[in-house]
């Protein structure tokens, strides 16, 4: 009798055991499932509408493809061109003015492509937030890309989480940190620093100078002014289209740019809730 008792004992220890293991299992189940929901279903449907309604690809340059198809090719031939200068700047040094002459007429047409290219642009966007949008656009000229336009992508994803029943705080605030996460795995570090090409490219520049001037001498006030006014061409370029050489640089990069700015929309959504 005593060793029935025993075993039923040991039964008994063993089901609660079970019970308590069959809750936990649960519990975590739940946790991941609520985990998966929030941090990849919902985070995904809500990226995807974003990439498909919100963004600036849906709502500007979807109406004007061929527009930035050619200011897209604009600027990469501007880099190039400037790339094959530097190329063919030693053989120049060696006696052989063709290649250098060939990438000098280049660069010049790609600089005159580029601002043509990014006139256009800006004029064909600014008719599409005028017109399609029809949000207003209190200056002539210049950037497109107000606080309108940015309010009009703000409604639109406050308006897709109320319908989907997203306007919780915890919820935003867990599609937010899933955004993130994502955003981050999607970081690639540069080839090379910004601030280290410059370094390295100023001694370049300073040598080409440097050889120009004590070769040509009879022509060393001719080579200034150039060398003077190519500085300053591409300073004013630089400062005048940087807004859309940055929507370039978003295209190249749209994954981990779209995470971003959608992170910043919910949260500028999440802080109009209430508690």
């Amino acid at each position: 009798m005593g060793y029935f008792f025993a075993v039923r004992q040991i039964f008994l220890t063993s089901d609660i055991e079970y019970i308590y293991i069959m809750f936990q299992m649960n519990y975590y189940l739940l946790s991941i499932y609520e985990l998966f929901y929030w941090g990849v279903y919902m985070r995904n449907k809500l990226l995807k509408y974003y990439k498909e309604k919100v963004s600036v690809e849906a709502l500007v340059n979807s109406h004007i493809k061929r527009v930035y198809r050619f200011l897209n090719i604009s600027f990469w031939l501007f880099a190039l061109s400037l790339a094959s200068l530097l190329i063919t700047y030693p053989i120049y040094s060696l006696g052989l003015l063709v290649p250098f002459a060939i990438s000098l007429f280049i660069i010049v047409i790609s600089i005159i492509s580029l601002i043509v290219a990014l006139n256009m642009y800006l004029r064909r966007a600014r008719a599409v937030i005028r017109v399609d949008l029809q949000l207003p656009l209190k200056q002539k000229t210049g950037r497109w890309r107000t606080e309108d336009f940015n309010e009009h992508q703000r409604k639109m994803i406050s308006d897709y989480i109320i319908e989907n029943k997203l306007d919780k705080k915890w919820k935003i605030e867990k599609l937010i940190a899933s955004l993130t996460k994502d955003k981050e795995s999607l970081i690639v570090p540069p080839l090379i620093a910004p601030t280290v090409f410059i370094s390295l490219m100023i001694p370049i520049i300073n040598q080409l100078l440097s050889f120009l001037l004590e070769n040509y001498k009879a022509n060393s006030v001719d080579i200034f002014v150039y060398a003077f006014l190519f500085t300053i061409s591409i300073t004013a370029i630089a400062n005048s289209y940087k807004k859309h050489m940055w929507n370039i640089k978003e295209d190249l990069f749209k994954n981990y740019y779209h995470r971003r700015d959608l992170i910043d929309i919910l949260e500028d959504v999440l802080l109009s809730l209430e508690e």
